[in-house]
């Protein structure tokens, strides 16, 4: 029996930190972090408690895509992440990837279709120049042809 078999993910993402919260800053092999994982696994409810040890990890890069934690929940379509995220760091909206791709290039290029809704809800509103970055009015028209590779 494991641990997260008793507890919910969660509980046992408190219990770590409680224990050592360094390990939010500890990077694994491909310089993920927790939050990294907390994006891909659309772990939408430890956001806030990972936010309140340090914020600043959520900027941290991936060692192969330079991806932080808003592209990679971007890439796998996980809204719930992204609002959270884009809560606490409201000027994630234009940062790049190590291709030069922005959140609107990755959800185009994975055929993410609600995360380009709400890039263009959202992440326009937020940011005016998140479009011209992003040649967005390009990628608009690959997302709404069904393109989902440039």
């Amino acid at each position: 029996m494991y641990l997260t078999d008793v507890l919910n993910i969660s509980e046992f993402v408190k219990l770590l930190l409680d224990k050592n919260k360094d390990l939010l800053k500890v990077p694994d092999e491909y310089e993920w972090t927790a939050f990294h994982y907390v994006a891909y696994n659309n772990l939408h409810t430890i956001v806030d408690d990972l936010v309140g040890e340090d914020k600043f990890v959520a900027y941290l890069p991936d060692k192969k895509d330079k991806r932080t934690t808003l592209h990679v929940a971007a890439c796998k379509g996980n809204i719930c992440v992204m609002k959270k995220l884009v809560e606490y760091f409201p000027d994630c909206w234009e940062i790049v990837d190590g291709k030069g791709q922005n959140i609107l290039h990755i959800a185009v290029e994975q055929d993410q279709k609600e995360v380009i809704r709400y890039i263009l809800s959202e992440g326009c509103k937020a940011n005016n120049n998140l479009l011209i970055q992003s040649e967005g009015f390009k990628l608009i028209r690959i997302a709404t042809l069904g393109e989902n590779r440039r």
